[in-house]
């Protein structure tokens, strides 16, 4: 369920983007996308986590490529 989470990491807010939107932004129908979430705002949770969890990923991938220094890499 990643391309439906991703495709909406810029339209959270519930309110102002409506679950037609976001099954076709993401190329599925609202009854598979109420397959996988039971709301909207398990929607939303999804894609919050999904956004933390790539945030954490890219800021780990950083740290560590800082950490192979000339210094430390022999």
């Amino acid at each position: 369920m990643e391309h439906i989470t991703d495709r909406n990491d810029s339209s959270l807010d519930r309110d102002f983007f409506p679950i037609d939107a976001i099954s076709e932004e993401a190329g599925i129908t609202k009854k598979t996308l109420y397959y996988h979430f039971k709301s909207k705002e398990e929607l939303i949770l999804a894609a919050l986590r999904y956004r933390d969890e790539r945030f954490r990923n890219d800021f780990m991938r950083v740290v560590e490529e800082k950490k192979k220094t000339p210094q430390t890499a022999y």
